[in-house]
């Protein structure tokens, strides 16, 4: 009777071994999908944000859509939380670049309708100037660990999800590529709109001494007229 309770209780710790490590393999799988699915998604919006002609709402689904659970969600919210934030910079930047606005401050039309005094024209430039020189900010402080890290440090996960999370963040990703090349074509319209400026300052400083005739503007002088010509080589 003895060596019969001994065989039944080598079988149920062998039925409880398998079942832990069941269960240890079935958590083992699970960690390495929900990494997987995190590298994966990750990869993909990077890609969208790489494309020509980015899809602001196609990303904007994927930001909202989760693909993990547990711990793992935390860190892939806090990824999407500040790929959101960055996205929605990229979209102001986007609709001052596509706004026509910019380029026609130098034209006759505008000379007709907004000038002498250009009120209308100095608003436009220094709020506009003021917001890519925020925008400009913003994108170089989303590349500093600092800022990544502002995403995730209060979530409470441990050492793990906190290395994923920086993983998932570095290398060539997303708001971190190419932010030199964005850096210096901010600072290109950000010169074109100061040099247009000068411009401006000079039409209303001479508002006396100029008038729009036809599709041409025409100076009382030809040092204004040197001069104007010389200002206005310098925008581009």
């Amino acid at each position: 009777m003895v060596m019969g309770k001994k065989k039944i209780i080598f079988i149920v710790i062998g039925i409880i071994i398998l079942v832990l490590l069941g269960i240890f393999g079935y958590m083992v799988v699970d960690e390495m999908n929900q990494t997987n699915k995190l590298i994966v998604e990750v990869d993909e919006i990077s890609q969208m944000f790489n494309q020509t002609s980015i899809d602001y709402d196609a990303i904007e689904q994927k930001l909202t859509t989760n693909v993990s659970k547990g711990d793992y969600l935390v860190v892939e919210k806090a990824v999407k939380q500040y790929l959101s934030d960055g996205l929605t910079s990229m979209k102001e930047l986007q609709e001052i670049v596509d706004d026509d606005r910019i380029t026609t401050l130098l034209t006759i039309e505008n000379y007709s309708e907004d000038g002498p005094d250009f009120v209308n024209t100095k608003e436009y430039i220094q709020n506009t100037r003021t917001t890519l020189e925020n925008l400009k900010n913003q994108f170089i402080s989303y590349t500093t660990q600092e800022k990544m890290d502002e995403y995730i440090s209060d979530k409470g996960l441990d050492e793990y999800y906190i290395e994923l999370y920086n993983e998932l963040m570095g290398g060539d990703k997303i708001m971190q590529s190419d932010i030199e090349e964005l850096e210096s074509s901010l600072d290109s319209i950000i010169n074109m709109l100061n040099n247009t400026e000068i411009v401006i300052d000079f039409l209303i400083e001479n508002k006396d001494s100029w008038q729009v005739q036809g599709e041409n503007i025409m100076f009382f002088s030809n040092e204004l007229v040197n001069e104007y010509n010389e200002l206005t080589s310098n925008i581009y």
